[in-house]
């Protein structure tokens, strides 16, 4: 019975071996037709006089370059970020961006402003808001602010004002702040400075932009930082033609331009040790940002509902 057995185990064992017996063939093919290729052209080094596939320094090098990459890949990302916050800040500067944006829009990038002037501010439903599209706190007295995105020649009427006021009432707020892109009728005046409303037309809107987000900041160009070498690319920001090429010959795309438009007008929030975007966590020790690189990157940031992004904290 065992010599059965044991035939068996032979046969088996047989049929295996034929069954790879090609491939082993094939390897030592091969090897002998790169032994052979490697007898006729020499002994392959590298540029340190090693065999590539064993030389320490080309290793390192390859690690280093690898480095290299990574750390431009994460400065144009940062440089990405403070470019887009840049232009978004010198957009809040401008009536004809202030008049282009969706009333939404516009409602946010008024709320970013009072935030910056020091306020807290808190939306109310874009829907059914009861005559306020936002409520405003400083120095513990509450303040309501209304919003109208209109054009030039457009004005607030009186009966906005009035509908206005009752939500100042209802809500027993302090002091009421109209913000229009247009101007007020004479009657819409008369009713605001009898009544504790302050009235922000398009001038005086810019006025206090340009003290919310103060600087000089150009808005008809921006660069790229390019991920291969570094260089710095400038990119028109109404044109059409999104690739170009740095002095080193790598393709860079510029598509700022075209995000400058389809995001909201507050600025985004970047982590400052890797340059990647933050989410918002509401976890059991309370609200923060944390960076969305985790768990490689550490990053934290403090959220205030009162400020844009808040104190940071220790990694």
């Amino acid at each position: 019975m065992e010599m059965y057995k044991l035939d068996g185990f032979l046969a088996l064992a047989v049929l295996i071996g034929l069954i790879f017996l090609p491939a082993v063939l094939g390897h030592f093919k091969r090897r002998g037709e790169e032994y052979i290729e490697y007898i006729k052209n020499g002994r392959p080094t590298c540029d340190h006089g090693n065999r590539p596939d064993r030389c320490k320094a080309c290793r390192d090098e390859r690690i280093q370059e690898h480095e290299r990459k990574k750390e431009l890949s994460r400065a144009a990302v940062l440089h990405r970020s403070n470019e887009f916050n840049r232009l978004k800040k010198a957009n809040m500067r401008k009536l004809s961006y202030l008049r282009s944006l969706p009333p939404q829009k516009f409602e946010a990038a008024v709320i970013a402003m009072f935030r910056k002037l020091g306020y807290t501010v808190a939306p109310t439903p874009f829907i059914n808001d009861r005559g306020k599209d936002a409520i405003a706190e400083k120095n513990g007295e509450k303040y309501l602010i209304e919003c109208k995105r209109y054009g030039e020649k457009n004005r607030v009427g009186r009966p906005d004002l009035q509908k206005f006021f009752a939500a100042m009432v209802e809500e027993e707020a302090l002091k009421g702040f109209f913000v229009t892109t247009g101007n007020f009728s004479q009657p819409a005046i008369e009713y605001g400075r009898e009544n504790n409303i302050e009235m922000i037309n398009h001038h005086e809107l810019i006025d206090m932009m340009k003290q919310a987000f103060k600087g000089n900041h150009a808005s008809d160009s921006y660069t790229v930082l390019c991920e291969n070498c570094g260089d710095l690319v400038e990119f028109d920001i109404h044109a059409t033609d999104k690739n170009k090429l740095c002095k080193n010959n790598h393709t860079v795309i510029g598509d700022l331009g075209s995000e400058l438009h389809s995001t909201d007008p507050v600025e985004r929030f970047y982590c400052d040790l890797c340059g990647l975007p933050l989410r918002f966590i509401n976890g059991k020790k309370g609200k923060f940002w944390l960076c969305t690189g985790y768990p490689k990157c550490k990053f934290t940031a403090k959220y205030e509902s009162n400020s844009s992004i808040g104190n940071y904290l220790q990694s």
